[in-house]
């Protein structure tokens, strides 16, 4: 798999996850301690931005 596909299919995945989060649990208020919802998204956003940051060469080489 190369950097494109890999990044892709993890960004899909977070798509999915935030939307399982947004249309199952409520926003009950604006921070962690008060809203778990939230808690989930924040954690989720400091994912998306590792995955942004994967260059190509932190993937393994491909074999020949």
């Amino acid at each position: 798999m190369n950097h494109n596909e890999l990044v892709g299919h993890l960004q899909d995945k977070i798509c999915g996850i935030r939307d399982l989060i947004e249309l199952n649990i409520p926003q009950k208020g604006l921070c962690e301690d008060d809203c778990q919802r939230t808690f989930l998204i924040n954690r989720l956003n400091v994912l998306e931005f590792a995955v942004n940051g994967i260059e190509p060469d932190d993937l393994y080489d491909s074999p020949d």
